[in-house]
C-alpha cells in the first residue's frame, strides 16, 4: 500500500505540473523571432510551414517560431522574396508598414522599406490580395506577372514583362 501510495503521488504531481506547463504555454502570446540583413548582404531562410523567404540587403523580418491555427502572418520592413507553401486553411500574410500582402500560396516580392515610404508587390505565380491597413476601400487582387504600387498615395496596378528576383 505505501509503495502504491508513492506511485500515486508521483503521478498526480507530474500530471498537475505537466498540466500547469501546457496552460502557461497555451497562455503566452505568439514568440517572434527577428532576422536584420545588413547593408551589402542577402538571406535566406526557411519558415516552419516550409516557406522560403530570400530577404534583401537593409531588410527586417519577423517570424514566429510556429504559427497559429488561424494564419500565417510575417512583419516585413525591407525587400523580400517569397516561395509559400500551400495551406488553403491558413492564409499567409506579409504585414508591412502601411500594407498587407495575403496569399494562400504563391511566389512573389514585397518591396517595402518603412524609410522610403514606397510599396511595390510583384507576383510571378498564384495571387495575392494586397489591402490597405488603415484604407480599407484599398483593396487589390493581384494576378500573375503584374505588380502594384503605391503611387500618390493610391494603389496602381501595371504589367511585369521579364522579372527575375534576386535570390
Amino acid at each position: 500500500r505505501k509503495i502504491a501510495a508513492v506511485v500515486a503521488i508521483v503521478i498526480l504531481t507530474a500530471g498537475a505540473t505537466l498540466g500547469i506547463g501546457y496552460t502557461v504555454t497555451c497562455l503566452q502570446p505568439e514568440t517572434y523571432f527577428t532576422l536584420e540583413v545588413p547593408f551589402g548582404e542577402k538571406s535566406k531562410i526557411t519558415l516552419s510551414d516550409g516557406t522560403n523567404v530570400w530577404l534583401n540587403a537593409r531588410t527586417t523580418i519577423q517570424y514566429p517560431i510556429t504559427f497559429n491555427e488561424k494564419e500565417r502572418l510575417v512583419k516585413l520592413d525591407g525587400e523580400a522574396y517569397f516561395d509559400v507553401t500551400k495551406d488553403k486553411s491558413k492564409p499567409f500574410i506579409v504585414q508591412t508598414n502601411n500594407y498587407n500582402v495575403e496569399v494562400l500560396g504563391t511566389q512573389f516580392d514585397v518591396n517595402a522599406y518603412s524609410e522610403t515610404g514606397e510599396f511595390e508587390t510583384t507576383l510571378m505565380s498564384g495571387s495575392v490580395k494586397v489591402a490597405s491597413a488603415s484604407d480599407s476601400t484599398q483593396k487589390i487582387t493581384l494576378k500573375p506577372n503584374n505588380k502594384v504600387y503605391l503611387q500618390d498615395g493610391k494603389l496602381h496596378v501595371t504589367a511585369v514583362d521579364d522579372y527575375n528576383p534576386y535570390r
